[in-house]
Parts: C-alpha cells; structure tokens; sequence
C-alpha cells in the first residue's frame, strides 16, 4: 500500500499533512510501528512511525533530532498525535517540517492507535496477498514458456508485460541474452531500475535487469518477492543451455 492508501483508511480520517506537499502515491507503505523517543533501530524502512512524541515536546532540539532519526531509518511518514489543547510544535519546528518533504502527519488525539495498527496491517497483508497471487500467475507462464521449448526471448516479453517495465536479461558478463519491451519507446538501458542475480547457491547465470517502470503499476513489488518468483524459473533456460554446450 501506499501512503495515498493510507490516507484514504477510515482510521486516517482527520488526518492532516504538516510538511512539504510531495507524491504520496510514491511512498510505499510495509509496515507500521509505535516509537517514542529514542528511536535508535527500532525503526525499518518504509513503516510508517506513529508517535506521541511526549518526551520531546517541549524541546525543539529533541524534536528536530527525533524528526530526522525516523527520517534516516527511510520510514515512510511519521504520525504524530497530540492531545487537542496543547500546542508541541514551535514555530521553528513547523518551519522545518514545511520545508521538508519527508511526509509528517498530525493525527486527530482520539484516534486510537490501536486502531491506525489493526486497519493498516489488514490493508498490507491484503494487497501483498493480491502481489502474491500476480506474481504466482507470471511464475507459472514462465514455468510452461520454458516447458513449450520457447526462447529466452518469449520469457522476457512475459516479464515485460507481467511487470509493465522494459526487461534485459543478461549472462554473468551482463553481456544481453534476451530483452522485453513495454513503453512505445526502446529503451536507452543506461541504468536499471531494478538488479536481480540469477543465480543458484553454485553459480551466478546472469541477471534480470528491469527498467523504465509504470510507476503506477509496479509500485508495490519489492525486490524480495519478485526474486522468490522468478529466479528459479529463468535459471531453467540457463541451465539447459550449460548442459547442452557440456555435451
């Protein structure tokens, strides 16, 4: 999900965006936690912070430090929640806030946390279900590309059409074997979005090189779950091909 997604929960409703106005439906949401000061590693990518921030209200140093340790750690949006008559951001701090575009929410005080957490995990767990089920479907057309004794080449259009992104494959020289276009355009292929070794716990085969994606599309797959899906089936086509030039 993204933080578009978020915001359009029923528990976000009354939510309100303090920082500086960016794309939300390019933050990735993956998880979401309760952290108050200190935040140390407690904080993963991409999760979003939820926070009463009590230990650092009345300090705008404390507040700025704690700001920006939930930014490094990569989350994707800090929630902040105060209670309705106490005013915890300077104007110093809100100056801060509304020049950064690191997503800060302020959260209506009687919205129970316990709540944000049981709404979002439900909406993580159903759309990563929903990429689980995608990407099973596109192992499967590889699986019987290569069982029908099909090219690299039709595996690669697969990818493309499956992903809706420009794919190379390439040998462990990143010499091309095979390519898929998507977009109208071909490609220029300068630098991939995406990198992912094929590659068995003996041997590295070569790589699968996306590029160029939807971003509207392709969003939510993470480089974890396209791996589980497609790794094994493309290590097929070169597999035979060792053992055909070993004979």
């Amino acid at each position: 999900m993204t933080l578009n997604d978020f915001l359009a929960l029923s528990c976000a409703k009354g939510t309100e965006t303090i920082s500086k106005q960016s794309d939300f439906s390019k933050i990735i949401i993956q998880g979401i936690t309760i952290q108050e000061y200190p935040v140390e590693n407690f904080v993963r990518p991409n999760e979003l912070v939820l926070s009463t921030a009590l230990v650092v209200r009345d300090d705008p140093a404390m507040m700025h430090e704690f700001i920006d340790t939930v930014k490094k750690a990569n989350a994707a949006a800090l929630l902040l929640a105060f209670p309705d008559d106490i005013n915890c951001l300077t104007k110093e701090t809100m100056r801060l806030i509304a020049s950064d575009p690191f997503p800060i929410l302020i959260l209506p005080w009687d919205q129970p946390f316990a709540d944000i957490i049981k709404e979002v995990t439900k909406s993580i767990w159903s759309t990563e279900e929903e990429l689980r089920t995608q990407l099973e479907s596109l192992q499967n057309q590889l699986l019987t590309c290569y069982l029908n004794n099909q090219p690299l080449t039709q595996a690669a259009e697969i990818l493309a059409q499956n992903l809706y992104c420009n794919v190379v494959i390439t040998d462990a020289n990143h010499e091309e074997k095979a390519s898929g276009i998507y977009t109208n355009n071909i490609p220029s292929f300068s630098a991939a979005s995406l990198s992912i070794e094929l590659r068995t716990s003996e041997m590295l085969y070569g790589y699968l090189e996306l590029f160029d994606f939807d971003e509207s599309l392709t969003l939510e797959y993470n480089q974890l779950m396209l791996e589980q899906y497609t790794i094994t089936p493309l290590t097929l086509w070169f597999n035979k091909e060792w053992i055909v030039s070993s004979v």
